[in-house]
């Protein structure tokens, strides 16, 4: 699988990344996670890790939320070959859903914190991983067709702009699937 789309190069290289189908190679450099700059404001690895010990994969909200994106993609999506990006994937169980679900789909995930990108990159070699900082989405205008958050506006602190920046790599008709346990203000 190759990307439909360039991305710009990660700060302190001049080169703009390929995606070869297992790992992104940066210059001379190959990489299972294309890196860019982070910002730690409102998750971090730790708290992943407690996340992860404390509820796993089977937290009735992410089961019910995984469950229902896959249900709607799959009677929205008109092509079987998208491209699917989950921004905030965390340690990936929609990610592997996905790929098992449509399989002629470009599925990619992204995510702001580094641990579980690397250890999904070892369960799902396949699946190109980007880590960045939703406020500074390197990911191109419509370049994707489906766009999924499934509890990530919670832990971002300017969530307004972090959804209009989320949205700019959406295609025009593309879908949103958005999900958040925050209550109103």
């Amino acid at each position: 699988m190759t990307l439909p789309f360039s991305l710009p190069a990660p700060q302190g290289s001049s080169s703009a990344p390929e995606w070869d189908g297992m790992s992104f190679r940066v210059g001379d450099v190959h990489t299972p996670v294309l890196e860019y700059r982070e910002n730690f404001a409102g998750w971090s690895d730790d708290l992943t890790a407690l996340y992860e010990v404390a509820a796993g994969e089977n937290h009735p909200i992410d089961i019910a939320s995984r469950r229902n994106a896959i249900q709607e993609l799959g009677k929205s999506m008109r092509s079987g070959d998208a491209v699917i990006t989950e921004i905030g994937c965390s340690s990936g169980f929609l990610i592997r859903d996905l790929v098992a679900e449509f399989p002629s789909a470009r599925v990619i995930g992204a995510n702001v914190v580094n641990d579980p990108l690397y250890r999904l990159a070892t369960r799902l070699p396949g699946v190109p991983l980007i880590r960045f900082d939703l406020l500074q989405c390197p990911l191109p205008d419509q370049s994707v067709d489906v766009l999924i958050m499934l509890n990530v506006l919670e832990h971002i602190e300017d969530d307004v702009v972090a959804l209009q920046r989320a949205f700019n790599p959406l295609k025009p008709g593309g879908i949103r699937a958005l999900a958040t346990a925050q209550r109103p203000r």
